[in-house]
């Protein structure tokens, strides 16, 4: 299995779908998919902070899983880099210049110009989609309650109100058993409010989970009768 990063697609063909298209598709990747994409996307990711390029609009819509040659795994490529920001040689961190970002995927410190940001950063849109993949459902309520995104709601969900535990709110949503021990405590690591305090980088925030879906894979029981997911802009 390889990643690529893509920064500049211009002239290749890309036979596949994006992982928002996926999921909407489909709901929660089957378990061994799921590790698989978390492996790539740590090579992938972790190589790029290791070079202090931090990517700032992770996403469902911007990781593109690639058909494979004769039925073999799909290749995963992290699109988009179009407001990615690189860490100017021993610094780890950068400025953001401009508020950037997709809202239901941000962190807290992109919404205000002049705020530092580092591969930590990326490290919360990486919780988010990890809740995304595995429960096939958003983990901000504003983006599964209404049939379409409540912006307001999303903001205060994301930046003021309290951090629910990914296995309270897939109860919540009507899902059971969807998660690996350990993965409440590591989304906390990923979506904690103060930088210092998430995972540092995408190798040892991926690296963590693969190793939370390796030790059991969870089964997933989901209603029937479960809402749409709303593909979040």
């Amino acid at each position: 299995l390889t990643l690529q990063v893509g920064p500049d697609l211009e002239g290749e063909l890309l036979r596949g779908e994006t992982l928002d298209h996926r999921i909407t598709r489909s709901g929660a990747l089957p378990h061994a998919d799921a590790v698989r994409l978390f492996r790539q996307l740590r090579d992938a990711l972790g190589k790029a902070h290791a070079a202090g390029v931090l990517h700032l609009d992770l996403k469902p819509s911007n990781i593109f899983l690639m058909d494979g040659d004769d039925g073999d795994p799909a290749t995963v490529k992290v699109l988009d880099f179009g407001i990615a920001r690189v860490m100017e040689s021993g610094r780890t961190h950068a400025t953001a210049t401009t508020q950037a970002g997709t809202f239901a995927w941000m962190a807290p410190e992109q919404s205000d110009a002049g705020d530092k940001v580092s591969p930590a950063t990326d490290v919360w849109a990486l919780g988010l989609i990890a809740f995304d993949v595995l429960l096939g459902r958003q983990y901000w309520l504003a983006c599964n309650d209404e049939s379409s995104v409540n912006q307001k709601r999303l903001i205060r969900e994301s930046w003021f109100d309290p951090i629910v535990a990914p296995s309270e709110r897939a109860r919540a949503l009507g899902v059971s058993n969807a998660f690996p021990d350990g993965f409440d405590g590591w989304f906390a690591r990923c979506v904690h409010r103060e930088l210092p305090s998430r995972y540092r980088d995408a190798d040892a925030c991926l690296g963590a989970l693969v190793t939370l879906l390796e030790a059991r894979a969870p089964v997933t029981t989901v209603p029937p009768s479960h809402p749409p997911r709303i593909s979040a802009p």
